[in-house]
């Protein structure tokens, strides 16, 4: 990490994570948040910000310390694991995690194409599950033959998105009813405390903040860079997330989430909808930006996780097939295929999409929670040297974070932990018949 030779500057970097975070969580997830917590949502979007810029401060760090391949999912496999059996139980932890969220996310970005497009083409809301399969097979060919939204275009994307948000914000400021904020804290069906609660799934806005870590090879000065990019881009976010979500509070009530849940998964286009019934093309665009990030944030999450597939049967926990990577595309197609048919095949349930999007949101806890007691052990086994990016503030800032999260895990729903504890198990299950192989093949 301390070669200065790479090419992709402070501007590229916070260019590639605004794409990363800049998807398909503001165009729905924002609404679940709403009908949770009411106005005081907004309070939930500012405290995931702060937790997911500790988060990329804490994998920033840990880069610096020990700069491998493989970073995130690698780090708490070499750091907290002493024997072989304990190595690769921290790893599959921390990977198996990951899969959760990224497999779950893809899922519910596929089960809302149909509805965004729904709103240009009503017929389409007669074959939700069909879009969502003809969306998932799209994006999984496009990763096959090595096809993404990639150097410009990404750039492109997001002006683009940002920019209709912004158009959506002047828009819906003409029409804010100061009456929608109040009572702030006890409109959402969580109660006082669901700003506290929809925190997890806010979090999951964010989870871009960590993607310049697994090029850090390609940036200039990277040690002094990434943090940097870190901060802008997750600041650049957080206040374009902040003028949507504020906006959407003044245009359309909370009741009216809490009385048809559907409107929770297209929140910006209900209120659009509510607030300028006979402003048709500004539903219209809005349709299409939400389409896009949609689209985006499946294509990006299929490579994702097929990526992470492929690595795990690298060191020997999955079959070595799906290891292997195409000579001329020089993609897993395999872990691709994979990773594209469990997407498809949860994105085939829509009726759960409570249930998904709140397991994912569980698992993205474990995840950071994970990363931070890491660090905590890496600052124990190794020294960084001083031209090395620290995490300010010592062990309290990765302490908090780990307490937080697992106080956040006593607030989600029951039926969401048990989902994800199961989840884990069949992970474990997994990992114990890998552990046996190895052991009877040595």
């Amino acid at each position: 990490m301390g070669d200065k030779k790479g090419k992709l500057t402070t501007v590229s970097c916070v260019t590639i994570m605004m794409g990363a975070m800049i998807g398909s969580a503001i165009f729905s997830l924002s609404g679940v948040t709403y009908a949770m917590a009411g106005p005081a949502h907004i309070l939930t979007w500012i405290a995931a910000a702060v937790i997911l810029l500790i988060y990329g401060l804490i994998a920033a760090e840990l880069a610096c310390m020990y700069p491998v391949s493989g970073g995130l999912y690698v780090y708490p496999r070499e750091i907290l694991g002493k024997t072989r059996a304990a190595k690769e139980f921290w790893g599959w932890t921390s990977a198996w995690a990951f899969l959760n969220t990224g497999i779950f996310g893809a899922a519910f970005s596929a089960i809302y194409v149909s509805t965004y497009l729904g709103r240009i083409l009503p017929k389409v809301n007669e074959h939700m599950v069909l879009a969502a399969v003809i969306a998932c097979a799209a994006c999984g060919l496009l990763n096959i033959f090595n096809i993404s939204f990639v150097g410009k275009v990404n750039l492109i994307l997001v002006v683009s998105i940002s920019v209709i948000l912004l158009i959506y914000s002047g828009f819906g400021f003409t029409a804010i009813d100061s009456a929608n904020f109040a009572p702030f804290f006890t409109q959402g069906y969580a109660g006082g405390a669901g700003f506290v609660s929809a925190i997890p799934n806010a979090m999951l806005a964010y989870g871009g903040i960590v993607t310049l870590v697994s090029v850090s090879g390609d940036i200039h000065e990277p040690k002094k860079t990434i943090p940097k990019a870190m901060i802008l881009s997750i600041a650049l976010t957080t206040v374009l997330y902040l003028l949507v979500i504020g906006t959407t509070v003044g245009m359309i009530g909370t009741e009216e989430f809490t009385a048809n849940p559907s409107l929770q998964y297209y929140p910006l286009y209900a209120a659009i909808d509510k607030a300028f019934p006979g402003v048709g093309w500004l539903g219209v665009l809005i349709s299409l930006s939400a389409l896009l990030a949609l689209l985006t944030t499946l294509l990006v999450l299929i490579m994702s996780v097929a990526n992470t597939i492929a690595a795990a049967a690298q060191t020997g926990f999955l079959p070595a097939f799906l290891g292997k990577y195409n000579a001329k595309t020089k993609t897993p197609v395999a872990s691709i295929t994979l990773s594209t048919g469990l997407v498809t095949v949860i994105a085939c349930f829509p009726q759960f999409v409570t249930e998904i999007t709140s397991t994912g949101a569980v698992a993205m806890v474990v995840t950071v929670a994970l990363l931070s007691y890491t660090l905590l052990a890496a600052r124990k086994q190794m020294k960084s040297s001083r031209e090395d990016f620290h995490l300010p503030g010592g062990r309290m800032l990765p302490v908090t974070v780990v307490v937080v999260l697992l106080l956040f895990l006593l607030l989600q729903p029951i039926k969401a932990i048990i989902l994800c504890a199961g989840w884990f198990l069949v992970g474990y299950v997994i990992y114990g018949i890998a552990i046996w192989k190895g052991s009877a093949a040595e």
